[in-house]
């Protein structure tokens, strides 16, 4: 069962290069602004979201 799982996960992972090699055949400046601001939007949502308590983060301080 192990084998299939890992199978599946290397298929999926191969599956994910070819879609951004796609994607990124040609660098048309739009689209990587486009990619590049989802990119930061979500970066803020989610550093605001734990910064709230909507998603619970815990950092573990530690003192050197």
């Amino acid at each position: 069962m192990l084998v299939i799982a890992f199978n599946a996960t290397v298929g999926l992972v191969y599956a994910g290069y070819i879609a951004a090699a796609m994607l990124v055949r040609r660098p048309d400046q739009r689209r990587l602004k486009r990619i590049f601001a989802v990119f930061i939007l979500l970066v803020g949502l989610f550093t605001a979201a734990s910064a709230t308590g909507l998603i619970p983060i815990h950092v573990k301080r530690t003192s050197y």
